[in-house]
């Protein structure tokens, strides 16, 4: 599969392209920068990072050959800088898939009923996006190779999956800072698969979701033996001018993993969970203007023979959470928010403006994913107050748009007092990038 990729990709051409080949094209060039750094050995962190994805689908009939090639790699690099997967990912086939519109079965469903079958490797998006997903902020992409059926009609809509998560490669500091081309990998020692179900009613929409994570050690790659079942229900007011709207979801996690993936660790059971609240109001006008209360509570471990520390598993950061990338401290894992955030927007421009303080919900546990942790507790669980900002505008409509990004982290309490972390009163991240669609 991906050999047809990388071969359909060479041989297509834009004078080729007909209704039964669609091409189409983008690069992003973003440089962002990260200065007081807290995490152990800690630094200025800057680079250039540069994506261009070329994207061909092929058949105008019920069956498509999807690809697109992904080039993903990190320039001007600061001595400081931690690059990780995240960050690079040359030359890499991460959609070759083949998908059908089952009319046959779609005509079963009802009014409006529709049924797709995807076969192969492709960037999976489910319900919420906050347990499976693929983030698009960090300059490389999540792929998963499997299976996945998508049915709906005009009251509800359903989505099976079984995929197998790529691991992204290089994964070593120096070929990844050379931005060497090595092909990712999937197996079946590493597998997420469940469904989504999603039900129209009038005014509310209602989606419970069941996903289960199974994970074994590879002869290259040792792993917690992760064996998860995470389960969902969401309730979702849309957003509508003039009016209210608004989003709450719960999750469970239960299971068995190691704390570490030393072999010699011991397998414990998983207790863990997330609640997420988001209630706004929308205003009618050119800008469309937005108020929201929004809230996070995620659990953290505990001493004890029980892992309480939620696993985010796949899911993205933005919009609940500020973007990562070289800015990655705050993730859905022992963090808890009240804040409020501001949006506007119209057809050439968006902007949001949000302020979150934030805690640790187990002040034993390392804060998020910030590196901070005391484990006698006696830091606290405030950490401090997040500024997060983002502003994007189309310079020529669909072909050309800028977007910058800024988080201030304003360091308290944990964040300035958990053993070993630097001196320092924030935490400062910005970006600027240019995207051109062709």
């Amino acid at each position: 599969m991906r050999a047809a990729a990388l071969a359909l990709l060479a041989v297509a051409t834009p004078a080729a392209a007909g209704d039964w080949l669609d091409l189409s094209a983008y690069q992003r060039a973003r440089l962002e920068a990260v200065s007081g750094d807290i995490r152990p050995g800690g630094t200025e962190q800057s680079a250039l990072m540069l994506r261009t994805v070329v994207a061909a689908r092929l058949g105008d009939g019920p069956v498509k050959l999807n690809t697109e090639l992904w080039d993903v790699r990190a320039y001007a690099i600061a001595p400081g800088t931690r690059l990780n997967t995240n960050d690079v990912n040359a030359l890499e086939p991460v959609v070759a898939n083949i998908s059908a519109d089952l009319a046959g079965l779609a005509g079963q469903l009802g009014p409006g009923g529709r049924a797709s079958l995807t076969i192969g490797r492709m960037i999976a998006n489910v319900g919420s996006r906050r347990v499976v997903a693929a983030e698009d902020y960090r300059n490389t992409i999540s792929a998963s190779t499997g299976v996945r059926l998508d049915l709906a009609n005009r009251q509800w809509a359903a989505t099976l999956i079984w995929l197998m998560p790529d691991q992204r490669l290089p994964n070593d500091a120096a070929r990844l800072r050379r931005n060497a081309v090595v092909l990712d990998r999937e197996n079946a020692d590493l597998v997420i698969w469940g469904g989504d179900l999603l039900r129209h009613l009038p005014g509310l929409d209602v989606e419970a979701s069941l996903f289960h994570l199974a994970e074994h050690d590879q002869p290259s790659l040792a792993s917690r033996d992760r064996q998860l079942t995470t389960a969902s229900l969401r309730l979702l007011k849309p957003r509508h001018a003039g009016g209210w709207d608004g989003e709450v979801e719960a999750a469970w996690q239960w299971g068995a993993a190691s704390r570490t993936t030393s072999p010699a660790a011991a397998r414990l059971p998983v207790a863990a969970w997330f609640i997420h609240a988001d209630l706004g109001h929308s205003w009618a006008g050119p800008w469309q203007p937005r108020l929201s209360f929004v809230a996070d509570m995620v659990s953290g471990d505990r001493p004890g023979d029980t892992i309480r520390r939620f696993d985010p598993l796949f899911g993205i950061r933005q919009p609940d959470y500020a973007p990562g990338s070289l800015y990655a401290y705050i993730g859905r894992t022992n963090v808890m928010f009240a804040g409020i955030k501001g949006e506007v927007a119209n057809s050439r421009s968006d902007a949001n403006l949000s302020l979150k303080p934030m805690w640790a919900q187990s002040r034993t546990d390392q804060f998020s994913q910030s590196g901070a942790r005391d484990p006698s507790g006696r830091s606290g669980r405030f950490a401090g107050w997040e500024v997060s900002s983002r502003v994007r505008h189309w310079l020529i409509p669909k072909r050309l748009r800028m977007e910058a990004d800024a988080v201030l982290m304003a360091r308290r309490g944990l964040l300035k007092n958990a053993p070993g972390l630097p001196a320092g009163d924030h935490v400062a991240y910005g970006s600027i990038s240019l995207q051109a669609n062709f």
